[in-house]
C-alpha cells in the first residue's frame, strides 16, 4: 500500500499502479507528492491480492486473521482439525464475524460448514476451529473466508498433502536453467508444488541430465510429498523432439542425436 501526505492511499501490483490528486499551484510554490512502499509476504494467500487486501484490513480497521491447519501427515480416512484466529488489535469490539472454509473435492468439513463469532473484544482474539475428513489422496487447497457486518472480508488459504488412493496430477515436460528454461530445478517444484497443487514434476532439459542432482535434492526436500523427476528431451534439429524419462545418464551427444 502507498501513502502520501494527504492521506490518499493507492494500491498496485506487478501489472500496474497508479494514483491521482488534484493540486493548483500558485506562481514560485512546489507541491511534493510522496509514497511510501510496504513489501508484503503473500505466504498463506492464494495470491497477491488476498495478501494486499489483508495488509488492508489490519492497517485501516485492526483486523487480522490467520488460519492453522494440522501440520502433522495426513491420510485417506483421517479426520484433521482446521482453526481460524480472527485478532481485533483495534479500540473497539467487532461483532457478528462470520468464519468459514471452502474445500477441494478431496476433503470434506464434518459439521458445520460456517460458524460465526458474537463479539471479538478490542484488543483480543477469537479461534474457531473445524474438523476436516480427507476424503482421499492428492493435493488441493483450504480456503478460509472472514466477513463482518461492516463489509470487512479477508479471505486467505493454505496448501495441504493427502497419501493414499486417489487423483494425483503432475507435468510431465519442463525446462530449467540446465537448457533454455528461466527458472532452477528448486523454483520449478516450489511453482508446481505451491502454486499448481502438483505432485510431482519431470526436469526435461534439452539433450541433458546435469540436473539430476538437483532433482533428487528437492523430492528429499518436500518428504515424499512430491516426486522431483530427471528426463530429458532428445532434441535435433530434423528428426523431431522425443521425451525419455526416469534415465540416469546419457548414452548420446546433441549432435548424435541430428543423426
Amino acid at each position: 500500500m502507498y501513502d502520501n501526505a494527504e492521506e490518499m492511499r493507492v494500491f498496485g501490483s506487478n501489472q500496474w499502479m497508479m494514483g491521482y490528486i488534484p493540486v493548483t499551484l500558485a506562481a514560485d510554490e512546489s507541491y511534493t507528492y510522496s509514497r511510501q512502499l510496504v513489501v508484503l509476504d503473500t505466504e498463506g494467500y492464494g495470491d497477491q491480492a488476498e495478501a494486499m487486501n489483508a495488509f488492508y484490513n489490519t492497517y485501516m480497521y485492526g483486523l487480522e486473521a490467520n488460519m492453522d491447519v494440522y501440520d502433522g501427515a495426513v491420510a485417506k480416512g483421517d479426520v484433521f482439525p482446521v482453526s481460524v484466529t480472527v485478532e481485533n488489535s483495534s479500540t473497539e469490539a467487532v461483532k457478528d464475524v462470520n468464519v468459514s472454509l471452502t474445500l477441494p473435492y478431496q476433503m470434506f468439513n464434518i459439521g458445520e460448514k460456517a460458524k460465526t463469532i458474537s463479539e471479538i473484544p478490542a484488543g483480543e482474539s477469537k479461534t474457531v476451529e473445524f474438523s476436516v475428513l480427507a476424503l482421499e489422496g492428492g493435493r488441493g487447497q483450504i480456503k478460509a473466508s472472514v466477513e463482518t457486518e461492516d463489509g470487512i472480508s479477508i479471505n486467505f488459504s493454505e496448501a495441504l498433502s493427502i497419501s493414499g488412493e486417489g487423483y494425483y496430477a503432475g507435468d510431465n515436460h519442463t525446462h530449467s536453467v540446465h537448457s533454455d528454461g528461466q527458472g532452477t530445478i528448486h523454483e520449478n517444484v516450489d511453482s508446481a508444488y505451491e502454486d499448481k497443487l502438483l505432485n510431482w514434476l519431470y526436469s526435461t532439459d534439452h539433450n541433458k541430465i546435469s540436473q539430476y542432482d538437483e532433482t533428487v535434492a528437492e523430492t528429499g526436500r518436500l518428504e515424499g510429498n512430491f516426486i522431483s523427476i530427471t528426463g530429458t528431451e532428445i532434441t535435433s534439429s530434423n528428426k523431431g523432439h522425443a521425451l525419455a524419462y526416469g534415465i540416469g545418464c546419457l548414452l548420446y551427444t546433441s549432435d548424435a542425436a541430428d543423426e
